[in-house]
């Protein structure tokens, strides 16, 4: 009993500087959107539409509304319809898209359709049908699924004037995950680095969330701790990234071997790598070692 008075003491006092921080890491997994997006700000959909609209549909460039002489009301308005009509169009057409996908099977050719539907594509148009797909995919349907995402895949990649952007990658990525196609998804990393495309922290989420199920999570860290391709923003190095992406999958002994290898590289751990490592402790039960942790992290000035 004194010992679990202590124990409180000691957290009010020492952890209320960052205790609603680590809250925050520990249950930011559970507030994912539906395609599993833990870091789905760094590629935010709007950005991705507006770029696409610049690149794609000869689109005028956006003037700044705040001109000489103040906001330009009526260009606003005009402005916002091209973006409405123009989002309205890409919808449509990966409506159609999917129409045309469903009905792929012998006697019906979807590629040939797919090429006589003069459809532009553009990184929006990629990303609603592949969108579209993931949330028809079930038990029943998964393979069907991943064969005819893939095909739509390779085919809008094919086009001219467009290049798959990594969110593409990664959508496709996500497909494969709900289809159990866990060597396709190697295959796209693979793919991924030799067109010259940085893996990031999304890439490894992504890998870690469906691979860590499956019995090969530590091999999955081992190759982005070595990969000279991980491009890890936000975050300050990768191991911050890799200790993230394992909270949230709840793989808390993996991040104590994260951890000893990041300090064996030589790497000093940073308030974000102490508030994954002092929830991974608390969830182990291993209150002596949270303790010593909060004794370094006061040594260290890393309040």
């Amino acid at each position: 009993m004194y010992s679990v008075a202590l124990f409180g003491q000691r957290v009010i006092q020492r952890f209320s500087y960052f205790s609603s921080f680590s809250r925050f890491l520990c249950n930011q997994q559970s507030n994912t959107d539906s395609t599993g997006n833990g870091f789905g700000r760094i590629e935010d959909y709007l950005n991705e539409s507006w770029k696409s609209m610049n690149s794609n549909n000869n689109m005028k460039d956006n003037v700044d509304f705040f001109g000489v002489n103040g906001f330009y009301e009526g260009h606003s308005q005009q402005n916002f319809s091209s973006r409405h009509n123009f989002i309205e169009k890409v919808r449509n057409e990966a409506s159609m898209i999917l129409e045309i996908l469903q009905q792929d099977g012998p006697g019906f050719d979807a590629k040939a359709a797919l090429e006589n539907s003069h459809i532009t594509v553009s990184s929006l148009l990629v990303r609603e049908v592949l969108l579209g797909i993931l949330k028809i995919i079930n038990y029943a349907n998964k393979n069907r699924c991943a064969k005819l995402g893939y095909k739509f895949f390779v085919w809008s990649g094919q086009q001219e004037n467009y290049r798959h952007t990594a969110n593409s990658y990664h959508l496709i990525m996500k497909i494969f995950a709900e289809s159990d196609e866990f060597k396709a998804m190697w295959r796209l990393v693979d793919e991924m680095i030799e067109k010259g495309y940085p893996t990031t922290a999304r890439t490894f989420n992504l890998l870690i969330c469906t691979c860590g199920e499956a019995g090969l999570a530590r091999k999955v860290v081992e190759r982005f701790i070595k990969s000279k391709t991980f491009n890890y923003r936000p975050f300050r190095h990768s191991f911050n990234a890799i200790l993230h992406s394992l909270l949230g999958v709840n793989q808390y002994r993996l991040i104590e071997w994260v951890y000893q290898q990041m300090l064996v590289e030589g790497h000093i751990p940073d308030i974000l790598t102490y508030n994954i490592l002092l929830c991974s402790k608390y969830r182990l039960g291993k209150l002596d070692q949270f303790h010593r942790l909060l004794d370094e992290m006061g040594r260290n000035g890393s309040w």
